[in-house]
């Protein structure tokens, strides 16, 4: 299964998810029924409520981002 790879931001962190291509066009609208935060599983049963996803660049890697409750 081809991935896109994405961060995503939760309320206590950021980490890397890798979203099936198949479905990166229904994110959006995925989004939208959730206002609270999105639920992804992220695999080994964990599962994540995800504020926000970014489709880093190159210039990000290795970079750390963070961000405060005011900048969502």
């Amino acid at each position: 299964m081809e991935t896109l790879n994405m961060i995503a931001i939760t309320e206590n962190e950021q980490r890397q998810v890798g979203i099936p291509i198949e479905l990166i066009g229904e994110l959006n609208e995925q989004m939208k029924n959730f206002p609270e935060g999105m639920p992804m599983d992220v695999g080994n049963g964990e599962t994540i409520v995800v504020l926000a996803l970014m489709l880093p660049t190159k210039k990000m890697k290795g970079s750390i981002i963070m961000f405060g409750s005011d900048d969502i």
